[in-house]
């Protein structure tokens, strides 16, 4: 009955909540906090498509149990499709959306929970559909309101910072390269944390098939190549015999005068050394001339695209055999070629997905085929049990999580999960790949 209470008042708090924060007489009870920051992501897509950007919070030193947020973007560009709770709301009421207003192209959310929570991270996620024949450029995205927590019983204001956020629009593939690089290369980060920031939810995108294809004979291992020998090196034709070890990369120290920087990769960033890592070797590239997009999610294609760029761009050997995979595009070879290799399995019904968002146990379980692909040992276990989403891992990629997990790749995003469905970004497929290329 108690909490039923504090519910309600919290509930009627938050209607008189926004003529509190703008009305100069209450400003006594207005808590100044000048490291409470509400900030907006980053994020590019096409005309076309849908974007997903990241809202999160940080700076939550006093608690934080009300919000009353709006949102403003250009209408004619996008508009709003939907949202998603974040990792601060994993078990706590949703956001609720308001005000979806098109003429203005804005949107707001409500939220109430029942006592201050501490949580710094993803409060939610913002779904938007690029218009289609919408201009290239950037659309900003600013976000207001208030916030509030519980003080003595009663509701106390907070006064965060608001930091906008924008969808560029770029109208090419993701995966184009930036122009030229600033000159000045970045300070070296300090060590790398486990690949996915704590602010990043277990976050679970829209189901997709499991990876085993259809027709697969029992206890065929996801990471074994259709006649492929092992040990034979990326772009190696069958019966050729391979002038260099399996895995094997030449490693020259780049030139300093090519060191590829990015506005929006901050040099103490976790993920600072691995993106500049993987844009040196042509791995990785930028979405727009000095941006690199790191909270950015990663499709399946893109994942696909890396390990070609690896492997030193080898043709194709055979038909594309998937229907979703149009002649022409920027992966068609990569797909074709990780699919002849035994990479790739598709969903089944000649079915890839390629602009599907991929899950970080999708990833790893590709990750583990190419590396048997180029003969590198899979063979190695570890003990899962101490993640609470172990369970919910899928039974095709089981091998290949325990392998990463092993291995050093994927250590999970929390000391206690490892999110096998939630979905992976740009700075977590930058991570694992230079801990693949360097410790694997």
């Amino acid at each position: 009955m108690k909490k039923t209470a504090l519910f309600l008042i919290l509930l009627a708090a938050l209607l008189v909540f926004t003529s509190f924060a703008a009305t100069a007489e209450n400003t006594e009870i207005l808590t100044e906090t000048s490291a409470l920051t509400i900030t907006v992501g980053t994020v590019t897509g096409d005309p076309g498509e849908s974007v997903r950007v990241p809202v999160s919070v940080s700076g939550n030193a006093t608690g934080i149990a009300i919000y009353n947020l709006t949102f403003s973007f250009d209408g004619t560009k996008m508009r709003y499709t939907g949202h998603a709770n974040g990792s601060v709301f994993a078990a706590n009421p949703t956001f609720a959306a308001r005000n979806q207003d098109t003429a203005s192209a804005s949107v707001g959310f409500n939220a109430v929970m029942i006592s201050n929570q501490l949580s710094n991270g993803i409060l939610l996620y913002i779904d938007f559909a690029i218009q289609d024949g919408a201009p290239a450029g950037a659309v900003s995205l600013t976000s207001a309101g208030a916030l509030g927590n519980i003080v003595g019983g009663m509701p106390n204001i907070l006064a965060p910072e608001f930091v906008s956020g924008t969808v560029t629009i770029s109208g090419t593939p993701t995966e184009t390269p930036p122009e030229t690089p600033p000159e000045t290369p970045p300070e070296t980060p300090p060590e790398i944390p486990p690949e996915t920031p704590p602010e990043m939810p277990p976050e679970t995108p829209p189901e997709t098939p499991p990876e085993t294809p259809p027709g697969t004979p029992p206890g065929t291992s996801p990471g074994t190549t259709p006649g492929t020998p092992p040990g034979t090196p990326p772009g190696t034709p069958p019966g050729t015999t391979p002038s260099t070890p399996p895995g094997t990369t030449p490693e020259t120290p780049p030139d300093p005068s090519q060191i590829i920087s990015f506005d929006d990769v901050a040099t103490d960033a976790w993920y600072a050394q691995a993106v500049q890592f993987v844009a040196e070797r042509g791995i990785m590239q930028g979405t727009a001339p000095g941006v690199f997009a790191p909270y950015t999610l990663v499709t399946r294609a893109m994942v696909v695209t890396t390990l070609h760029r690896y492997a030193q761009l080898p043709p194709p050997n055979s038909i594309n055999p998937f229907s979703d995979v149009a002649d022409g595009q920027w992966y068609t070879d990569a797909i074709t070629w990780a699919s002849e290799n035994g990479i790739v399995l598709g969903y089944g019904d000649g079915l890839f997905g390629p602009n599907d968002t991929i899950t970080r146990e999708q990833f790893i379980t590709i990750l583990m085929r190419f590396a048997n692909f180029t003969g590198i040992d899979t063979a190695a276990e570890a003990d899962l049990s101490g993640f609470t989403d172990a369970g919910t891992i899928s039974e095709y990629a089981v091998n290949a999580v325990t392998w990463g997990y092993a291995a050093g790749l994927m250590l999970g995003d929390s000391e206690t999960t490892l999110s096998p469905t939630g979905p992976a970004t740009r700075a977590m497929l930058a991570t694992i790949l230079m801990r693949f290329i360097t410790n694997v």
